[in-house]
């Protein structure tokens, strides 16, 4: 994937500023290829990220603009990312380090793992950070930047197992999905929109319930009900005295 910025002199500072997150800051190789002619038509320098932090080194991409064979997406605040030919694929995004979770068929026709946030046994399935109680006491809690994705899947929880109405909005799910992937994907809320892989029909909900470990919940009953119902078989053969 290449990204494109209306500076002919693009720093990291630059980047924060126009939004870029920490972790994308941090892989930016710039200054880039400045260009006189930019997707916006106007001048500025397309760069693309290292292969820090990735599972494997991503396909090697020419720093280079073609207007007529690649597919250029508008991030907001001057800056542009684009692909030639398809998106990548989840293999190529893919992060060393991973949160274990559910495989999801996203609408690209890849299977994508998106976290677990909250295990079924309703501990969280995110990492924690020790730190001091009010007691001085040594606990772990789920590190801020975090809070807000947690908060969600328990709501989203509440829903899913049959609870009160909640307030969930697609537009609310479709943002907290992005947070989850981003865990174990280089990808972004713009990258998952322009890439068009989730859809208010057929993949949102699987999202969630993976978000919610539905899968493990679900496996557990069926070996629940099947040892429930060969308990019974066997009673029924018991022969009566």
């Amino acid at each position: 994937m290449l990204y494109y910025i209306d500076d002919s002199h693009p720093t990291k500072v630059l980047l924060a500023e126009r939004g870029f997150s920490a972790d994308l800051c941090k892989l930016a190789g710039l200054p880039g290829a400045q260009l006189l002619t930019g997707p916006d038509g106007k001048s500025g320098s397309l760069f693309r990220l290292s292969d820090e932090g990735l599972a494997s080194p991503a396909p090697y991409t020419p720093i280079r603009y073609d207007s007529a064979g690649q597919r250029w997406f508008y991030r907001g605040a001057g800056i542009w990312f684009g692909w030639s030919e398809r998106p990548p694929a989840p293999g190529v995004l893919r992060r060393k380090t991973t949160l274990s979770g559910h495989m999801v068929r996203l609408r690209d026709g890849n299977d994508w793992e998106v976290p677990a946030i909250r295990i079924i046994t309703g501990e969280t399935g995110l990492p924690r950070v020790f730190c001091l109680d009010n007691d001085g006491q040594v606990t772990r809690v789920v590190p801020i930047e975090y809070a807000a994705l947690q908060g969600f899947v328990e709501r989203a929880w509440t829903v899913i197992s049959g609870g009160p109405d909640s307030d969930l909005m697609d537009n609310e799910a479709f943002e907290f999905a992005c947070a989850a992937l981003r865990l174990n994907y280089r990808i972004e809320r713009s990258e998952v929109a322009a890439m068009e892989l989730i859809s208010d029909r057929n993949e949102l909900i699987p999202c969630l319930r993976a978000m919610c470990d539905g899968p493990t919940l679900q496996a557990y009953m069926e070996q629940l009900n099947a040892e429930t119902a060969q308990k019974k078989t066997a009673l029924a053969e018991v022969p009566s005295l």
